[in-house]
């Protein structure tokens, strides 16, 4: 017996938030109503039989251990077994803890959901982008209501009504997404290409951010190219954390002495280097495809400039990179470079294809990339007036020409800018 405006037949799966509120999750019935129906209501054709959750399938049904599929899995039950355990304990330190490791696996793995799964999803299901548009919309909520909770006080009530609201957040978009949207994907793709897109995720997962940050866009390429600097600023902070922790359970107050206090400067370089690198490969891609879709027009001199000069960054990092000893992690590098491609799927109205639209926003882009840049020379002249192996001279004029491109890009955006939208005016004015 189907709910009631629903077909007979159909059975909607009821999420924690909706069971609460008494209504049938969205989702589910903008998945499953999707069939045809004649004159007086009734379903023609055949009906569309009800997707099996990715919840009850074996792991070879899901495309094997290195599917997307399986891989969602697997962090969603590892996520429904550390909320279970900070259930479980009482106020103190293994709770925070757990807590924390929750919110690093959360965040981490909302990040390569956005960055590869979800354009996947709008590319290759139909009705993807609203599917997609709506578990962007929980990722949001469980964004903004993660930073208050870091900034309350652990103990107090408010902060326990919101973590346990989140929680009913996540579990609600682990519903959403194992009972409809993956099965969805499932359907449209075959294991293959699923095992793929579950090796893009992953190396995108290990260099997401750890931690929220409501104002980064959730779609590509403004969240690659953003979250990449960002997630340097998280792993030092998680590492920094980590240690004051290790201090405190051995009794020390502040390491062990000066070789510890100086590999922790090293792993804190590492981090931030290596995801700096990151970011400059994807601004590096991003510039060399805007000269190839808008190099013939009015703005295509200034464009490969740009682009040359992005790709001197990143061999600028490169080679700072190896005057410190710090090995390039690649799967950082290819985790931007994969978020960058899938920024060539966007929302615009036209996909794989250049537009004005899509010309403003790589520049605005762009332009974040440079201001990006820019703080990290600048981070790095501040450490060079203790660590002799940063050549400041260097890092000084790296610094000018990051604020030079920002100048040049704030011209061209608003030169590109006026030009669109006064033909977008005229058009207007003409209809």
């Amino acid at each position: 017996m189907g709910t009631a405006g629903s077909p007979a037949g159909y059975r909607p799966h009821t999420s924690i938030a909706a069971a609460a509120r008494g209504t049938w999750p969205v989702l589910a019935w903008a998945t499953h109503h999707a069939w045809d129906h004649g004159d007086g209501g009734s379903v023609s054709g055949e009906e569309r039989p009800v997707t099996v959750s990715i919840e009850e399938q074996t792991v070879e049904q899901l495309g094997g251990p290195a599917s997307v599929l399986a891989r969602q899995r697997r962090d969603h039950a590892e996520m429904d077994r550390l909320m279970d355990r900070w259930g479980a304990l009482a106020d103190g330190e293994e709770r925070e803890r757990v807590l924390k490791e929750i919110v690093q696996l959360v965040f981490s793995h909302a990040f390569a959901e956005e960055t590869v799964l979800w354009p996947a999803v709008r590319r290759s299901v139909q009705g993807g982008d609203e599917l997609t548009s709506l578990v962007e919309e929980e990722h949001q909520e469980i964004n903004d209501l993660v930073a208050r909770i870091e900034r309350l006080s652990p103990g107090s009530s408010e902060r326990e009504e919101k973590v346990r609201r989140v929680f009913a957040l996540i579990r609600q978009d682990i519903r959403d997404e194992e009972d409809v949207v993956l099965p969805r994907l499932q359907e449209s793709l075959p294991a293959a290409q699923l095992r793929r897109l579950g090796t893009a995720w992953d190396t995108v997962r290990r260099s997401a951010p750890t931690h929220p940050h409501p104002v980064i866009p959730r779609r590509p390429p403004g969240n690659a190219l953003l979250g990449v600097p960002l997630s340097a600023y998280d792993r030092i902070r998680d590492a920094v954390g980590a240690g004051k922790a290790r201090s405190r359970s051995s009794g020390t107050a502040g390491g062990t002495g000066d070789a510890e206090t100086r590999q922790r400067r090293q792993k804190r370089l590492e981090i931030f280097l290596n995801d700096h690198l990151a970011g400059a490969a994807a601004a590096a891609e991003l510039a060399r495809r805007m000269v190839q879709e808008h190099g013939d027009g009015r703005y295509g001199d200034t464009l490969r400039d740009i682009a040359r000069q992005c790709g001197q960054d990143r061999l600028a990092l490169q080679r700072q990179l190896g005057e410190l000893g710090i090995p390039v992690k690649h799967y950082k590098v290819y985790g931007a470079w994969l978020g960058e491609k899938a920024g060539r799927l966007k929302p615009n109205g036209r996909l794989l294809r250049g537009s004005g639209l899509s010309l403003l926003v790589e520049l605005g882009v762009l332009r974040l990339a440079a201001q990006g840049k820019a703080l990290c020379w600048r981070a790095l002249l501040a450490a060079a007036r203790r660590d002799t192996r940063l050549d400041a001279a260097r890092l000084e004029e790296l610094l000018r020409r990051a604020e030079r491109q920002m100048e040049t890009l704030d011209a061209l955006h608003d030169e590109a800018a006026g030009a669109l939208l006064a033909d977008a005016a005229a058009a207007g004015h003409g209809a």
